[in-house]
């Protein structure tokens, strides 16, 4: 059984291990904005943890043309868009995002906004098309 404790994930953030399974950290220093791949299942997803570290960092809007996610905020108050609509999340929220539906995700807070995100199939960097910004509801942009 592999279960993944928050805090024990936010501890190993930063090693190539978790939870005995092999880690990819992912995003860019300094950006605010960090990720590690937890897990890659045989049956072709994954789940990835999430941190934006403060008020006003963010994922910025991004659509996958063959890829669904799940995003469970775990910790945190922030504020994301799916589609055209835009919604304030907070720990305990659940978000499902469709397939070629464009979507970001923005902390809100002064503490940082975890979130595992569950993909389907598994998380794959090159599957990210940047949303245009005059498609973007103006608080997006």
């Amino acid at each position: 059984m592999v279960i993944f404790k928050v805090e024990e994930v936010k501890r190993r953030l930063q090693t190539d291990s978790v939870a005995g399974l092999s880690a990819q950290l992912i995003g860019r220093k300094g950006s605010g904005f960090g990720g590690t791949i937890l897990y890659e299942g045989s049956q072709k997803e994954s789940c990835v943890f999430v941190s934006l570290s403060g008020r006003g960092r963010g994922i910025k809007p991004h659509r996958h043309k063959g890829r669904e996610e799940i995003y469970v905020i775990v910790d945190g108050w922030g504020e994301m868009l799916v589609g055209d609509e835009t919604c304030e999340v907070v720990k305990g929220d659940v978000v499902f995002v469709p397939v070629d539906t464009a979507h970001g995700l923005r902390n809100l807070g002064d503490i940082p906004l975890d979130a595992l995100v569950f993909t389907a199939p598994p998380f794959d960097d090159t599957d990210r098309t940047p949303e245009q910004e005059e498609s973007l509801p103006s608080q997006w942009r």
